[in-house]
């Protein structure tokens, strides 16, 4: 997170003072001589997860580091089942809510 505020802050102050848009008055909340610190707290408080997370709850054998069987029942459970992408045991290549 560090490093994305420190590349927030320094794309916008060279965004800001570069040609043409040194010419157009520009009114905003962040303004770019905040302090490191600041815009750290920015990033903070706005950023958040777009990612589709998978493989939290792999379905594998148990021996493997497995949660769940292939049919979703969580090992050790009598009725438990895990019914989203968590179970995949790997990434897939993007959008893995069609497949959940």
């Amino acid at each position: 997170m560090r490093f994305l505020a420190k590349a927030a802050q320094g794309y916008a102050t060279v965004l800001v003072t570069t040609e043409p848009m040194t010419g157009i008055p520009i009114s905003t909340a962040l303004d770019c001589r905040l302090s490191f610190d600041e815009w750290y707290d920015a990033v903070l408080r706005r950023v958040g997860s777009s990612q589709h997370l998978t493989g939290g709850n792999p379905m594998l054998a148990q021996e493997a580091g497995g949660v769940a069987n292939n049919e979703r029942l969580v090992y050790g459970t009598i009725n438990v089942r895990v019914v989203d992408g968590s179970v995949f045991p790997y990434q897939p290549s993007a959008r893995p809510m069609g497949l959940a």
